[in-house]
């Protein structure tokens, strides 16, 4: 696994599901989920997981069109 990454367990309560990319399920461009968050944020990083969780999010989920999960994101921390 990268050196970033992490395995286990997580429970989310309030996770905000967004889909991955409005255009494809493969891309980081300027339709995937991390710029549509930037566009209505204005934030990146770790200020967008805290904006993020001020809202009440625990976790990010990404799905692909066919709803199969694609990432999974705990910002339960912030």
């Amino acid at each position: 696994m990268p050196t970033k990454w992490e395995m286990g367990k997580v429970t989310f309560h309030n996770p905000l599901v967004i889909q991955f990319n409005t255009k494809n399920d493969y891309a980081y461009d300027e339709t995937n989920w991390k710029m549509i968050l930037y566009e209505h944020y204005k934030k990146k990083g770790k200020a967008l997981s805290q904006a993020i969780r001020k809202e009440g999010y625990d976790g990010i989920v990404t799905v692909a069109h066919n709803l199969y999960t694609k990432e999974i994101i705990d910002i339960s921390m912030f």
